[in-house]
């Protein structure tokens, strides 16, 4: 298993154990987190589930760091430094910020399910970049909206804040279909999160 680092002396049987309790204990925190979750939904600023999650979080960082698996290290490294913040009340935790969090779950799930099949992870990509998202602005929720609103069309090239105004620059793969409808839906879309103070090309130009 490419993802896995144990070192090279280490015998076979053994790395079967390792891995083996890494999968059950995994699994049972995930389970863990998303009881959490639920508790949270109800109630974001309970600081007995916040510490519970982060907690979770913490130590599915250190089981993967130790096994070498370095996606899920830093999917979870990125979370747990969300729950810092939001055990320390500088964020509330919203509907935006609990969906990103199930959508790590989800993805860690199927990186055990490639672990035990001998498979190599896959690749969290626009996940992890949500998460990072989360860690870093004056409105996560906004931000995230906006990485959602451009992943139909293609990456975001630059997000820059200043204060609460944001630049956002967005570019379309080539030959995409009904483009201009696709730019008035992301304009849409950011417009639910804030205002819009400008756009190039107009607005008017994209109908």
């Amino acid at each position: 298993m490419s993802d896995l680092a144990f070192p090279d002396d280490l015998p076979a049987d053994e790395m079967g154990d390792y891995l083996r309790l890494y999968l059950d204990e995994t699994g049972e925190q995930l389970d863990g987190l998303v009881q959490t979750l639920l508790v949270l939904e109800a109630n974001p600023s309970d600081a007995r589930q916040l510490d519970e999650a982060f907690r979770l979080l913490h130590s599915i960082k250190g089981s993967s760091a130790l096994l070498g698996l370095d996606r899920i290290t830093s999917l979870t490294h990125h979370l747990e430094s969300h729950f810092v913040q939001l055990r320390s009340g500088k964020r509330t935790l919203d509907a935006t910020t609990t969906n990103v969090v199930l959508r790590c779950i989800d993805f860690l799930r199927d990186c055990n399910e490639h672990l035990r099949k001998g498979e190599p992870l896959g690749i969290a990509g626009e996940l992890l970049d949500q998460v990072k998202a989360l860690e870093h602005v004056a409105d996560p929720g906004a931000a995230v909206a906006a990485v959602a609103a451009a992943a139909v069309v293609g990456p975001i090239a630059a997000v820059t804040a200043i204060a609460r105004l944001w630049r956002i620059t967005v570019h379309f793969v080539a030959g995409l279909p009904m483009a201009e409808l696709k730019a008035e839906l992301i304009l849409k879309r950011l417009a639910a999160v804030g205002e819009v103070l400008a756009s190039d090309p107009p607005r008017e130009l994209l109908a």
